[in-house]
């Protein structure tokens, strides 16, 4: 069961990276962030994306797919590369029974190496189902369920996705029994070295085709210059092998952090850096990087980067590999400084050295703007006499369960209720507490209050705004942080466990929605 859900708003995404933009479609995004189906959605998500990396054809990044090149023979005479892509992939992918046990196959035979939680197969299916047909947004006050496809603000839609891919590979080749070497895919995206004719590439496409019926396949041959570009690779095939370079699309807007941006320098000489060196690396001869690098120093330059501070920055990447600093990283300690300027951040290194300290000195960014208007509430803590902190509750907490106690009530009858939250102490306890002192009865403490200690009549009118009044909460609820979880999935996990064991009387939902294995 959720608690507190929103409808979320439906949100364009503009496809900037485009050549036709901006004369072209929008990508719709349904965010599932506070979503009723949230937690749901994040625990199957968390169970599919252990399956993606022991998927065969999967490449996790262009590292591992220029690893795969390089295992790949000289190309016969008569072969060809391609690359097929998914129209629409999302919106396109199927969710009916054949599509669950398509998934259901796939947790059977990896069961054993990924970590269920202690749910079977049958559980995880049923929550993917429900999760896929109660995907749900607003647009201008009017509220709209998504009848097909996946949606693209899931969690779980991305290795849902991956994993209906790679078996529509493994059907159509076992169909057509015809098989391309070298196949590779990426989400959507697949490369592969086609060594028989063009009539049979066509009929194994047509199978692909028939599969299912809402996903179609596109595809990209190989120019007359034998080359095709795959993730960030021109790829070219030669008569000694396949060759690959560094490929950016047209698109690209060549913008880099600005020089004159208040951010310490090592982080924009490490910008240069990382890109000199993905341009080296993803050229199999040196001598293809050139061309490259000078469009990125251009790039630089339009950035306000110095020329000469450009050109020794690349000459040290191109000639020196990228390592660790071995005398800081054995650096007994770590000291954190906000960034001021660069003189000031010299200066304390220098400070440092002189003085024989075994520490490294990390930068940080500072406050932002906003938090200086308008500054968070959980900068309470920071206070000597923080009244939340000093009651068990750290202000700085995020990611817990807890539990509220009344104090009202007799306490052989131990009426408690627990929750979680993602959120931070301030916040979440501010939430009850307003919630109490307006007597909203969608609130479970609050209603707990209204139903078994009403206020008289004559009681004082109630506040409506001003800061959360904790002494008065907290004399009636004894707070308790019951459990510190990793993230949200593990917050929500750990809060129907705790529902189960505790059984606690004021909690609407006895078991939050979880059931006994």
């Amino acid at each position: 069961y959720s608690t507190d859900s929103t409808a979320p708003i439906l949100q364009p995404l503009l496809k900037d990276h485009k050549a036709g933009f901006p004369h072209c479609n929008i990508r719709p995004v349904q965010p599932v962030t506070n979503s009723a189906v949230e937690k749901i959605d994040l625990l199957v998500s968390r169970v599919l994306t252990q399956i993606t990396p022991l998927l065969s054809y999967r490449a996790k990044d262009a590292t591992e797919f220029k690893t795969r090149l390089r295992s790949l023979n000289t190309p016969p005479a008569g072969s060809f590369m391609a690359s097929l892509d998914i129209v629409n992939m999302y919106p396109s992918m199927p969710t009916n029974e054949r599509a669950m046990q398509v998934i259901g196959r796939y947790l059977e035979t990896h069961q054993n190496n990924i970590n269920l939680f202690g749910l079977t197969v049958d559980h995880i299916i049923q929550l993917l189902t429900f999760v896929l047909k109660n995907t749900y947004i607003s647009y201008n006050n009017r509220f709209f369920i998504q009848e097909s496809g996946v949606g693209t603000g899931n969690h779980s839609s991305g290795p849902y996705a991956e994993i209906i891919v790679d078996w529509t590979y493994e059907e159509a080749m076992m169909v057509t029994n015809m098989r391309p070497r070298g196949l590779t895919l990426y989400v959507d995206d697949a490369w592969m070295l086609w060594c028989d004719s063009r009539n049979r590439f066509d009929l194994f496409k047509a199978a692909l085709n028939k599969i299912w019926a809402t996903v179609k396949f596109e595809e990209e041959m190989e120019g007359t210059d034998k080359s095709i570009n795959f993730l960030d690779l021109t790829i070219t095939r030669t008569a000694e092998g396949l060759k690959y370079t560094f490929f950016q699309k047209s698109t690209n807007s060549g913008r880099y952090l600005h020089f004159t941006s208040h951010c310490a320098i090592s982080t924009k000489l490490n910008i240069i850096k990382s890109e000199t060196r993905r341009v080296i690396n993803n050229c199999s001869d040196p001598a293809d990087a050139y061309p490259h690098l000078e469009k990125i120093k251009k790039d630089f330059l339009n950035s306000g980067y110095p020329p000469t501070l450009i050109n020794s920055t690349m000459l040290e990447s191109i000639h020196k590999p990228a390592h660790t600093n071995t005398s800081e990283s054995a650096s007994k300690y770590i000291l954190k400084v906000p960034y001021i300027s660069e003189v000031q951040t010299r200066l304390m290194r220098k400070v440092l050295r002189d003085s024989g300290v075994e520490a490294r000195l990390v930068v940080t960014s500072g406050r932002s703007i906003k938090s200086l208007i308008k500054p968070t509430t959980d900068q309470s803590c920071s206070r000597v006499n923080c009244y939340l902190c000093s009651n068990n509750m750290p202000c700085k907490t995020t990611h817990y369960v807890y539990e509220l106690t009344c104090a009202s009530c007799p306490e052989e009858n131990y009426p408690a209720y627990i929750g979680c939250s993602r959120r931070c102490v301030p916040k979440r306890m501010g939430q009850h507490e307003a919630s109490v002192r307006r007597r909203n009865d969608e609130n479970t403490p609050a209603d707990h209050m209204l139903t078994t200690h009403p206020l008289p009549d004559s009681a004082p009118p109630v506040p409506r705004r001003g800061k959360p009044d904790f002494p008065s909460f907290f004399s009636n609820w004894k707070p308790q942080i019951l459990r510190k979880c990793r993230d949200t999935l593990d917050a929500y996990l750990w809060e129907g466990l705790k529902i189960n064991q505790l059984k606690p009387s004021i909690n609407k939902y006895p078991n939050n929605g979880f059931t006994d294995f």
